[in-house]
C-alpha cells in the first residue's frame, strides 16, 4: 500500500477516507478483501463507501464557497473587504491626473510632429522667387479686373433656377 502522508490540518475522518479509499482501489473494487485487510465487516464498508459517494455527489452539485483571505486570515462568509480610505482615494485621484497629463503630452508630441512633416513643403511656396512683371501688365490686369467684376454684377438672371442675381450697387 502506499504511505499516507499526513498534514497537521487533516482530522480522522479525512484519514480514514483516504485509508479505506487506497485499500479498496488497491484490491482492485473488491469489498471482501478490502474489508479482511482493514479489519472491519463487508457491511460496514458498504455504509463507509455508499457516504463517500454522497459526499462526492454533494460536493459536485453544491460547490463550496471558496475561502477567502484579508491580510493573511481566513474571513467569514459575508465579510466586506474595507473600501479604500480618503488617503488612497487621493492617490488613485493623483495617479489618474497623472495619467491623463501624460496622454496629453503625447498628443501634442504626435501633434507637433505631424506639422513638421507638413511645415516643410509649406516653406518651399514661401520662399518661391517673385516673377519679374512689367509694368504695363500690372496695369493691364488692375484695368481688366473692374471691368470683369462689373459684368459678373449684371448679367442675365438664372435660366436654370429661374432668380435673379442681385446686382451690386
Amino acid at each position: 500500500m502506499a504511505k499516507i502522508n499526513w498534514q497537521p490540518q487533516w482530522t480522522l475522518a479525512q484519514v480514514e477516507k483516504m485509508v479505506v479509499l487506497e485499500a479498496y482501489r488497491f484490491f482492485r473494487s473488491n469489498k471482501t478483501k478490502t474489508a479482511q485487510a482493514l479489519g472491519i465487516a463487508i457491511r460496514t464498508l458498504d455504509h463507509k463507501l455508499e457516504q463517500y459517494r454522497a459526499e462526492k455527489v454533494e460536493a459536485e452539485t453544491h460547490p463550496k464557497e471558496p475561502q477567502r483571505f484579508y491580510k493573511g486570515q481566513l474571513v467569514q462568509p459575508g465579510f466586506q473587504m474595507p473600501t479604500l480610505a480618503a488617503h488612497d482615494r487621493k492617490v488613485q485621484e493623483e495617479l489618474d491626473k497623472r495619467r491623463k497629463k501624460m496622454v496629453e503630452e503625447q498628443k501634442t508630441k504626435n501633434e507637433q510632429e505631424r506639422l513638421e512633416k507638413v511645415s516643410p513643403r509649406l516653406n518651399e511656396f514661401e520662399t518661391l522667387p517673385e516673377l519679374p512683371v512689367s509694368v504695363q501688365e500690372s496695369q493691364t490686369v488692375q484695368e481688366v479686373l473692374p471691368a470683369e467684376t462689373e459684368k459678373a454684377s449684371k448679367r442675365q438672371p438664372n435660366r436654370k433656377s429661374g432668380k435673379k442675381i442681385r446686382k451690386a450697387s
